[in-house]
Parts: C-alpha cells; structure tokens; sequence
C-alpha cells in the first residue's frame, strides 16, 4: 500500500513539474512573439559606444519610430562607401541632430542650433573618450548627424558628414540599454530553444 502511494505522489510531481514548465515555455514564447513584432535585436560590435553599451551586448531596438534628438539609432551603412569598405553594414550611434539643425564642434564641446535657434552647448553625460574633430554643419531636408560617444575612436558624421534619415532602421530605448545584460541572457536562451526545436 505504501509502495503505491509513494509511486502516485511521484508520477504526480513529475506531472506538475512538467506541466508548470510547458507553462512557462508558453508564456516565453508568447511574450517574445510579441516582443519581436515592435522590436528587434541587434548585438554591438565595435568601441564606437563604449561606455553606454559594449562590444558583445545585445539590445532591442523599435521597428516603428519617431526620431528625437539624444536617442541611439541603429543605421544601415551598406550602401555609405565608406562603412561598407570596412565591412560594416549597420552602425549604432548617438543622434545628435535632425534636419534643419546646426551642429558643430569647438575646443572638444558639441554646440546644437535647433532649428531656427541660437548655437547652445549640448549635455552629454553619457560620452567618453575626447572629441578632437573640429567641424560645423547645416542638416539639410533627411539628413541627420550622429555620433558615437566614446568620441577617440568612433567613426561617424564627424568624418562622413551627415547620413540619411532614411537609412535610420531602429531607435534603442533607454530601458533596452538598462537591462542589456538580461536581454543577452534571454536572448541565448531563445537561440538554444529554437534550435532545439528545429532538430
């Protein structure tokens, strides 16, 4: 009589663990079927950001986007001779300004005239490395001007001058940059799952 109980009791353990891990793979699946149709993943490579994301990170970016000035962009380059040339096909970057704006560079500082306005420093808590290009632009109609933040090694509008608004494929949001990491991790995770599932 015991031996029975103690055989039920088992075979029903067995049978909550499995039933609480299809619930969680369901759940996993369904949020990132959701996740995936607002955003996408891009993994950084390169210095070019160092000190907001690194080289190997993973973050998400929108596919659908309004752009404002401060946020990081992800911009395809394959067609721009000079990223192409060295292989890179899509770049991240800081968006400094948009069409209509003024942007240049004196002594190290990043000055922005939005459109119509005066020249004013910008605040940019978030670079590293010293901005050592001297360079002033007028952002024509889809133009924009963008910009690494770890300024000694990045290249990008300093050097190339502005991109194309149009080449602008994904705006990272901030709470991607914050949780980084847990993206990485979660999307390891998937990669596993799915290529488990389609042995």
């Amino acid at each position: 009589m015991e031996k029975k109980e103690g055989g039920r009791r088992g075979s029903s353990v067995f049978i909550q663990i499995v039933f609480i891990a299809l619930v969680f793979f369901l759940i996993l699946t369904a949020s990132q079927l959701l996740l995936l149709r607002k955003y996408y993943a891009v993994e950084v490579y390169g210095t070019s950001m160092e000190g907001t994301v690194q080289s190997g990170d993973i973050v998400y970016a929108e596919r659908e986007f309004t752009l404002k000035r401060g946020e990081i962009v992800i911009v395809d380059v394959s067609q721009n001779p000079t990223f192409s040339s060295g292989g890179e096909h899509f770049i991240i970057k800081r968006l400094i300004a948009v069409a209509g704006d003024r942007v240049k560079c004196e002594n190290g500082t990043v000055y922005l005239a939005a459109a119509g306005g005066e020249y004013e420093p910008l605040n940019e808590p978030y670079i590293s490395g010293t901005n050592e290009i001297s360079f002033e632009y007028t952002l024509a109609e889809g133009e924009v001007f963008v910009m690494g933040d770890n300024r000694t090694v990045s290249l990008d509008s300093r050097i190339v001058g502005p991109l194309s608004e149009s080449d602008v494929i994904g705006v990272v949001p901030e709470w991607s940059v914050e949780l980084r990491h847990f993206i990485a991790g979660w999307e390891n995770i998937r990669y596993y799952l799915t290529g488990w599932m389609q042995k």
